[in-house]
């Protein structure tokens, strides 16, 4: 029998949501609140600052749920040309708008480099993910190849030696070069979580209200830590991205969301904003948006009063989101109506068939 897949728009929401949280985190870091606030400032910022941290891990594990099958499909290579083309329009557009205007404020090597945006890592998660989209086929691959146990040991080595060991050993030095989840070797790892998740159908197995109860616990834990441990002797530790806790609120999110199936006006509003998410990243970080017009911006917010704090961080976090949502979508619709996105699948269907007959 034919085994009907239907998308689960539970996750296409988490992908919102988790983009929504990295805003919150840039508000708080770049916008300089944490840094700012003090006594009880300080306290209610970072428990914000912990609540939304897992919002990268849960965008790779993502990756993996959707990414894997258990029956091997033509590989998309061209989905990568039309992801560049996004992020340098960015990269390269504002830039470019910039030198215009103030030509001696970013000079022609800036304009050169904002062209190159993996070369020059001008986005660090686009470019740990470019690694990972080319072996992406592998590790289907190897997921398909192994059986229940031996994929149980491999998410037990990753949670035991990557995760946990790598945390405290963080404190030390950074043994296994995960450069605290900023890395392509961590977005691997947690691509073959979120596989095994879709493999094994682990959210089937999985209480929803088990799930709630692990992100407070983490979340908790977590602040707790940074905010009564010293710094000298770990407490910040619990707050990376390769943390226990961390990935696993994230792990308990994608559960959560997977099992979550909007309704008909919800299933319309994910399907029209999903596919601008990444967009809301690639415009808010671009190097000049990040140094002119979110460094600092938000300073003023640690001078509020304490209950007004969470108010005015995701009213702030709610104004850039929806802003880079809409100019997402603009992009989204003109390059659809210029064939744009089409014309690159077709070069790189061409350029593909050409590489093959070579090898």
């Amino acid at each position: 029998m034919e085994k009907i897949i239907k998308r689960n728009y539970g996750i296409d929401a988490l992908r919102l949501i988790s983009m929504f949280m990295v805003v919150v985190l840039h508000v708080l870091g770049q916008g300089g609140v944490l840094k700012a606030a003090k006594n009880g400032q300080y306290i209610i910022s970072w428990l914000l600052e912990i609540i939304a941290y897992c919002a990268v891990n849960c965008y790779a594990i993502i990756s993996g749920y959707v990414g894997y099958s258990d029956v091997e499909k033509p590989y998309r290579y061209s989905k990568y040309l039309t992801m560049w083309v996004q992020v340098a329009c960015y990269s390269f557009g504002i830039t470019a708008v910039e030198f215009i205007l103030k030509p001696e404020s970013i000079g022609l090597l800036k304009l050169i480099k904002s062209a190159l945006p993996v070369a020059t890592n001008q986005y660090w998660y686009f470019s740990a993910y470019t690694g990972l989209f080319f072996v992406i086929p592998f590790l289907n691959c190897f997921m398909r190849t192994i059986n229940e146990k031996q994929a149980k040991n491999m998410v037990i080595t990753i949670l035991v030696l990557f995760v946990c060991y790598a945390t405290v050993g963080s404190y030390f030095s950074d043994s296994f070069k995960l450069e605290g989840g900023y890395s392509f070797i961590w977005l691997v790892l947690l691509y073959l979580l979120g596989a095994w998740m879709k493999k094994y159908s682990i959210p089937d197995k999985m209480k929803a209200r088990n799930c709630v109860v692990t992100i407070c616990a983490c979340v908790f834990l977590t602040w707790v830590c940074k905010i009564f441990v010293p710094a000298k002797l770990g407490g910040t530790i619990l707050v990376s991205y390769i943390s226990p806790t961390m990935v696993g609120m994230a792990i308990s999110y994608v559960i959560l969301f997977s099992k979550w199936h909007p309704k008909n006006r919800g299933i319309k509003v994910v399907k029209c904003f999903a596919p601008a998410a990444f967009g809301v990243y690639l415009i808010h970080t671009q190097w000049v948006v990040w140094g002119h017009f979110m460094r600092d911006a938000f300073i003023w917010i640690a001078d509020s009063a304490v209950w007004l704090i969470p108010v005015q961080v995701f009213g702030c976090a709610t104004g850039i989101f929806v802003v880079c949502l809409l100019i997402e979508k603009m992009r989204l619709l003109i390059f659809k109506a210029l064939h744009i996105n089409e014309v690159l699948e077709n070069f790189c269907e061409k350029i593909q068939k050409r590489l093959l007959r070579i090898l």
